[in-house]
Order: structure tokens, then C-alpha cells, then sequence
């Protein structure tokens, strides 16, 4: 009985820590498949948390926090694409210029709104409903998050390599100029695919605040590094992200289940390794990699 429930336990844990990551992960497939790198989805995830939470608390109601968190995804997206695909700026120092800039703006921003006393964590906010179940225990109740994570894995690789919107995508992340070529438009598919990532990176923020905690709390995004080297390690294929996510989400689930049982005298900060020591090694598990040929590539039209 009690190996079920520790069974169970750990399986909702996995679903339930897997989200954020999975979410950003596969709206990263999006962008990359398109040729650009965001690796400012850690920062867009924080910011569309703290958004979230905000709109959560003045609304009362938690699905305008998620509209809210899409509006700010989709801000910051343009943000991202207007930097560095026209201009030609780099795509890895606008993306960490937003992490840097979302983890002093909301830290500041918990102290302007909520005042000294909350400037670790914000109130209470409503929680997103969830999914009822007709079991006991972990399995009681399903977030409607993770069935959100399981379509959109399927919806994205179906649109990738089954429709023609997919091969315009994936040819311009491979040959932005013979694209161009065949009269599609880069800068504007190159700007959809950053901006369609970004929105799903702040959903992953969204999440964990109205959804999984209730609130947040000043730097609680770490997705976003595991999410770049889980779509490698996922060869850019949405359903082999999804698997890579669920690893890491197993990793995250067996922190606080792994330091009881190994006793005292080991020190908490290698438990707390594990998800990343997991995220490493399925990292270093693909052999070969195929990426798209253009990705992290600026585009200049002749």
C-alpha cells in the first residue's frame, strides 16, 4: 500500500514539475525550428508569472491572469524579434538582457506593489481550476495545464511536418534565402515563430503561479536552461521534448522524496542537483543531433 502511494505520488509530481518546463521547451521548438534562439524564455517566464499574479489578484479571476500572461508574451516576443532580426542584434544578448532585466523588474516590482514585508513572496491569488478525477490520493485531481502540455506536443509536431505552414517554418530555419526565394517571407515567419515561443514561455510562468503555488515568488522560474537543452537533447522533434520534459520532471519530483531516504549527513544541495545532473546526461545521451541549418544565423536579404 504505501509503495502505491509513494508510486502514485511521484508520477502526479513528475506531471505536475514536468509543465513549465515542457511548455517553454516546445514553443523554444517553434522559434529554433524557425532559426532564432531565444534563451530569454527564463526571464519571459518569470515576467509572465509576475504578471499573471498581479492581474490574478486585482481581477479575481484567474483566466484573465493567464490572457495577461500571453499579452506579455507576446510583447516580449516582438520585443526579441524587433532586436534581433532586424537590427541584426545578437539573439543571445537580447535574451540575456531579458533574463537580467526580468529578475531585477520583478523583484522590485513585489516591493512597489505589495510593499517591504513582500518582497520574497505576494499574497494568495485564485488558482486556476482542476480537472476532478474519480480517484484517492495524488490522482484525486488533474491541472488542466498538463492536458494543455500533452496537446500542444501533438498539435506542434503535427503542424510542423504534416502541413504547409511546418515546411515554410522548417524552411526557413534551414535556408532562410532559398525560402526567400520561393516567396516566403522570413522576417515575418521568423517573427510569428519567436513571438507564438515567447507567449508559451509566459504561459509556463502563468502556471506556476496560478495554477501550482498560488503566488509568487521572487526568482521562482529555473526552467528556462533545462527547456534549451531539453530540445536538443529532443533533436527539435515536439514529441521527443515532451519525453525529455517528463525526465526532468521526474528528476524534480524525487528531490523531496530521495533526501528522507538517504538519511542525514548528506547535504540537501546535492539532492537539489539532481534534476540538473538529469537534465546533463540526457543532454550527452544524443549522439547526433541535427539542428536546423540557419538557426542563431541573422538573414540579410540581397
Amino acid at each position: 500500500m504505501a509503495d502505491t502511494i509513494f508510486i502514485t505520488s511521484l508520477i502526479a509530481a513528475t506531471l505536475r514539475l514536468a509543465v513549465p518546463v515542457i511548455i517553454s521547451a516546445e514553443g523554444e521548438v517553434i522559434a529554433e525550428r524557425a532559426g532564432v534562439i531565444n534563451v530569454g524564455i527564463e526571464g519571459i517566464a518569470l515576467l509572465g508569472a509576475f504578471t499573471a499574479t498581479y492581474v490574478s489578484h486585482l481581477t479575481q479571476n484567474p483566466w484573465m491572469a493567464v490572457l495577461a500572461a500571453m499579452i506579455t508574451g507576446v510583447v516580449l516576443g516582438l520585443v526579441h524579434a524587433v532586436i534581433s532580426l532586424h537590427p541584426k542584434g545578437d539573439q543571445f544578448l537580447v535574451g540575456i538582457g531579458m533574463n537580467t532585466f526580468a529578475l531585477g523588474f520583478t523583484a522590485y516590482g513585489l516591493i512597489v506593489l505589495w510593499g517591504e514585508l513582500s518582497a520574497g513572496a505576494s499574497p494568495r491569488v485564485p488558482k486556476t481550476p482542476k480537472i476532478q478525477l474519480p480517484f484517492e490520493g495524488a490522482f484525486s485531481e488533474l491541472s488542466l495545464f498538463v492536458v494543455f502540455m500533452v496537446l500542444l506536443a501533438l498539435a506542434i509536431y503535427f503542424i510542423l511536418f504534416k502541413t504547409n505552414i511546418g515546411l515554410r517554418l522548417r524552411a526557413v530555419g534551414e535556408n532562410p534565402a532559398a525560402a526567400d526565394t520561393a516567396g516566403i517571407n522570413v522576417y515575418r515567419t521568423r517573427l510569428v515563430a519567436v513571438v507564438i515561443g515567447s507567449v508559451l514561455a509566459a504561459l509556463s510562468g502563468a502556471y506556476l503561479t496560478i495554477d501550482q503555488h498560488g503566488r509568487f515568488q521572487r526568482y521562482m522560474t529555473t526552467g528556462g536552461f533545462p527547456a534549451l537543452a531539453i530540445v536538443v537533447f529532443g533533436n527539435w522533434n515536439p514529441i521527443v521534448v515532451l519525453i525529455g520534459g517528463l525526465i526532468f520532471g521526474f528528476g524534480e519530483a524525487l528531490v523531496p522524496r530521495l533526501a528522507p531516504a538517504l538519511g542525514v549527513g548528506l547535504a540537501p544541495q546535492f539532492i537539489q542537483m539532481i534534476p540538473l545532473i538529469l537534465t546533463i546526461a540526457i543532454y550527452s545521451l544524443r549522439r547526433k543531433v541535427t539542428q536546423p541549418e540557419a538557426l542563431g544565423k541573422p538573414y540579410v536579404k540581397e
